[in-house]
């Protein structure tokens, strides 16, 4: 289980009023996200396995209250 897609990012503007932060965050191609992405990533691998589904879901909302408390 990932985080993030693997789809091609090239959006490179910043987040839209609308958007969730999560959604911005798999989309953007901005060097500094993808950094992002990438520590977020190894640290989820670390994450105890039972637990991975319950945290990735919530962190993947489109809610923004529901993401900030699973990333944090």
């Amino acid at each position: 289980m990932n985080l993030f897609d693997g789809s091609e990012r090239n959006y490179t503007e910043y987040r839209a009023p609308q958007e969730s932060n999560f959604a911005f965050l798999n989309r953007s191609a901005l060097p500094k996200f993808e950094r992002t992405r990438l520590l977020l990533e190894r640290w989820f691998k670390e994450y105890p396995a039972p637990y991975q589904t319950a945290l990735g879901t919530s962190f993947r909302s489109t809610r923004n209250t529901q993401h900030w408390g699973a990333f944090f």
